[in-house]
């Protein structure tokens, strides 16, 4: 019976590592949905400013405090995009540069992008963000993104 045994201990682990790979590619697409909503909703917002900026210089009137709160909408989008892509590198267990916001594999010394030199504190803090990712996942909003 230790064959059979070890066949049942092997099929087990196949299992266990499918499993594992099925729920990472389940998390990878869910990021990419919540990145691509993200990008959309900024989209909107961008036009939604230019035409309140082409309706202001066109005459019409339109308090300054519309057009800030159209740009703090987009700068809170950026961020929740920002930290959606830090996900996403790290699900794909690649990092994001600290410097250029490129994506770059976990063990580079160099930004293939902007040169940076990647810190083996900034690896490490990638490190414990991939480790801590299941977690720290953000609800699904419709305003989510990430770079793919």
């Amino acid at each position: 019976m230790g064959m059979f045994d070890d066949v049942v201990v092997n099929a087990k682990a196949a299992a266990s590592a499918f499993s594992k790979k099925a729920g990472n590619i389940y998390d990878i697409s869910k990021l990419k949905f919540n990145a691509s909503s993200i990008k959309g909703e900024i989209h909107k917002k961008y036009s939604e400013l230019g035409e309140l900026v082409y309706d202001k210089d066109s005459g019409k009137e339109v308090a300054d405090q519309v057009i800030r709160a159209k740009l703090d909408d987009i700068t809170a989008l950026k961020s929740d995009l920002a930290a959606v892509n830090e996900l996403l590198a790290a699900a794909k267990n690649l990092m994001i540069c600290p410097v250029c916001s490129a994506v770059i594999a976990n063990d580079s010394a160099f930004c293939n992008k902007c040169g940076a030199k990647i810190t083996k504190e900034e690896q490490e803090q990638q490190e414990v963000k991939a480790s801590e990712e299941p977690d720290s996942q953000p609800e699904e909003t419709p305003s989510e993104s990430t770079e793919a």
